[in-house]
């Protein structure tokens, strides 16, 4: 029977950098491609593990992908900046469930490969801490999701045994190493729909 849900955060409750690249594309002028591939990479891994700043991780950004420095007058980190923090809006319907299986009496937790400074951006238009009691986030324990020791870190400060843990989140990859810590119940998210439909293969009945 499961007795914890462990959630991710972007992709699933909150969307990430995913599509960013469209706002940042239309404002600085260069292919969507470009903008997206600038964006990724090993500086994001050491971002999100709380080695890097946004500050140098966007300089490094702006470097690789040669943006101009400037755009209409204004520093073009800034447009990225204030791009990046646009992206991340509520995905429908999740919260709805969140906030059901809190009321169902689940131990819910969040384990997110995150940048500190766009958590903090993110905890404060967003009700997070009202969601989930427990916040695993990357930068603070210097894995990401690509570690197992990133499940174990979560397992533990949620006090749970991944037997009777269901993980939720959008990229298989995740899936795969959470189940290799023994997390016994995964679903890989689509939309919330889809995650509400599959709830009762769980055993999970919401009203």
């Amino acid at each position: 029977m499961i007795e914890t849900i462990l959630f991710d955060l972007s992709e699933v409750y909150i969307q990430g950098i995913l599509g960013v690249e469209k706002e940042i594309s239309s404002k600085v002028g260069m292919d969507q491609e470009k903008v997206r591939a600038s964006l990724q990479g090993e500086k994001l891994i050491e971002l999100f593990e709380g080695r890097m700043s946004e500050t140098v991780y966007l300089a490094k950004a702006l470097n690789e992908g040669a943006y101009p420095p400037r755009v209409a007058g204004h520093f073009t980190s800034n447009i990225l900046k204030e791009a990046i923090r646009n992206n991340f809006k509520e995905l429908p319907g999740t919260k709805n469930i969140i906030e059901k299986l809190n009321k169902a009496g689940y131990k819910l937790g969040l384990l997110s490969d995150h940048a500190r400074e766009w958590i903090e951006h993110i905890e404060s238009v967003h009700p997070l801490a009202q969601l989930f009691p427990m916040r695993c986030y990357s930068f603070e324990i210097g894995y990401t999701k690509q570690s197992p020791e990133s499940f174990r870190q979560a397992l533990t400060l949620l006090q749970a045994n991944p037997e009777t843990t269901l993980f939720v989140d959008d990229r298989k990859i995740n899936l795969e190493v959470a189940g290799s810590v023994g997390i016994r119940y995964l679903h890989h998210f689509s939309d919330a729909a889809a995650f509400a439909s599959a709830l009762p293969e769980f055993g999970i009945k919401l009203d």
